[in-house]
């Protein structure tokens, strides 16, 4: 897939209420460090898990500041972005450990072990 021509690579930075296991990164810290070298925008888990929305035609790289932690529902969006070319940074534990769904009752996430 060939990308246009863009001023800034473009940045997904996952911001939303996940238990962390591991530790976290304040998302905001990482746009403002990102901010130099890329065009950052905040997704939530449910962005996250779109494919029409986070793939190589609109972000370069996806972070996940959450230790551990990461939406289940993001998984196979996540990896086809990877398959892709599209580049990933991760914070504060190993990758994709510790995966969290939505609890429906609530809307509040928990671990899905």
């Amino acid at each position: 897939m060939k990308l246009g021509v863009r001023e800034k690579p473009v940045a997904a930075i996952l911001k939303d209420d996940i238990p962390v296991r591991g530790a976290a990164a304040n998302p905001q810290v990482i746009a403002r460090v990102l901010s130099k070298t890329h065009r950052t925008i905040f997704v939530t888990a449910a962005q996250l898990a779109d494919p029409n929305y986070i793939n190589r035609a609109h972000f370069d790289l996806v972070v996940l500041p959450y230790g551990e932690s990461f939406p289940l529902a993001a998984w196979s969006t996540v990896q086809s972005f990877l398959t892709d070319g599209g580049d990933l940074l991760t914070t504060g534990g190993y990758a994709f450990r510790s995966p969290v769904v939505k609890k429906r009752a609530n809307g509040n996430f928990t671990t899905s072990r």
